[in-house]
């Protein structure tokens, strides 16, 4: 017999109440309970985990109210429904939350390879107890002992889930923080965060902070006068014989800064797309490479996937390392020093 038809005779032998075939049916055919694993990294981490540990659960449950001390001491007496419900679905909460990834890890032979893993994406961060104890009374009703049961099964001393609204902006504000001022902290494993969320945060790798601030990046400064340079041509193209003046806080700024700063932005993609095709040759995701040269360019700190917070460097080749290390000191000096350092004239006496 297997995982998934022991756990659906069990169900049908003890769960009657009223909406537990609508729940099964929801279990079998609507969602990833028998195919998602228990854990990204630890107990199930394997398909059909979850499944699998939740029988565990009931069976470890089933045989602990049997026995003779628990009965007569403590009076824990309880129906078979009821040890069915809070077994079998404590861990709702994990359906949908599995996505098939890859980590870095080293071999026997201290070599890193990529191997197979599951990342933890919550699409309804509502809590670990409390959601599985809503899925469960979207079909079934609960009485007070299996929803508290459900809902403190991680026990009473455990932490709380800090997985809030108010955890969420803290870990967001200091994150965008971190990632615009290039200091290169993290309080929370951002590479789990949906795409859009960390595509924000690729945005301020590149654009940086302010401009005199010792933080690396572009800079928003740049990054407003090659916006207000755009605008400016394309209205040119509309009024060719118009005088256009590109003005910042009410003052004209002189075509000199604005050639310089279309100079760096130049340097800048040049520099990224070779540092880019060069660390390419180490054989790793586009996203770990590409946010590998931001992460060094722009003085960041933790990129993505191979190179996110939760990860690091050490698996790139010596060669690639020399490159993010170059790059790491032309982004630091502002990209015209390195360029000055390594021009022919820089060597040659007159």
């Amino acid at each position: 017999m297997s995982c998934k038809e022991e756990f659906i005779e069990i169900f049908k032998s003890n769960i009657t109440r009223d909406g537990a075939d609508k729940l099964l049916d929801y279990l079998e055919n609507k969602s990833d309970f028998f195919t998602c694993p228990a854990s990204a990294r630890y107990h199930g981490a394997y398909e059909g985990g979850l499944c699998d540990h939740s029988l565990n659960v009931y069976h470890c449950l089933v045989d602990y109210l049997q026995r003779e001390r628990v009965q007569e001491l403590y009076g824990l007496e309880y129906s078979d429904e009821s040890i069915a419900i809070v077994a079998l679905l404590h861990d709702l909460c994990k359906i949908g939350c599995y996505k098939k990834g890859t980590r870095n890890v080293k071999d026997e032979s201290g070599k890193w390879q990529t191997v197979p893993t599951y990342i933890f994406v919550d699409p309804l961060p509502y809590g670990h107890g409390e959601k599985s104890v809503y899925i469960a009374n979207g079909y079934i009703r609960l009485n007070r002992e299996e929803a508290m049961a459900i809902r403190w099964h991680m026990g009473f001393s455990g932490p709380e889930d800090n997985r809030t609204v108010g955890q969420a902006l803290h870990h967001a504000a200091f994150q965008v923080a971190s990632i615009i001022s290039t200091t290169g902290f993290a309080t929370t494993d951002f590479d789990l965060w949906p795409s859009f969320s960390k595509a924000i945060l690729m945005v301020l790798m590149i654009t940086g902070a302010c401009a005199g601030s010792t933080a690396g990046g572009l800079k928003l400064a740049r990054a407003l006068l090659l916006i207000k340079t755009l605008r400016r041509n394309a209205r040119q193209v509309l009024h060719p014989n118009r005088v256009q003046v590109v003005r910042n806080n009410g003052q004209a700024i002189s075509e000199k800064v604005l050639e310089h700063a279309n100079a760096y932005f130049a340097a800048y993609i040049i520099i990224i797309l070779v540092s880019f095709l060069l660390i390419s040759l180490d054989e790793f995701s586009l996203t770990t490479n590409f946010t590998a040269v931001l992460a060094c360019f722009n003085n960041v700190g933790p990129g993505f996937e191979g190179v996110g917070p939760s990860c690091s460097f050490a698996a790139y080749s010596p060669f690639s390392k020399l490159v993010l290390t170059v790059d790491m000191l032309a982004g630091r000096l502002e990209i015209f020093p390195i360029l000055a350092l390594f021009s022919r004239g820089s060597w040659t006496y007159k």
